[in-house]
């Protein structure tokens, strides 16, 4: 289980394709699930938001 999971999101993965409808599912600090995250013990709605895992 994913400590943190922020859903229905818009992701920019930073590989140059288009970005995508998804979630990102994270543990223990690190990014573990990138496009249909399983269940969070803290769920976001991210709705119209947009996410680039990894940008700093």
């Amino acid at each position: 289980m994913n400590d943190l999971v922020i859903r229905n999101v818009r992701i920019l993965d930073g590989t140059g394709t288009e970005s995508f409808a998804g979630d990102v599912g994270i543990a223990g600090g690190k990014i573990t699930e990138v496009g249909e995250a399983g269940p969070g013990k803290t769920e976001i709605d991210g709705q119209g938001a947009c996410l680039a895992p990894g940008f700093i």
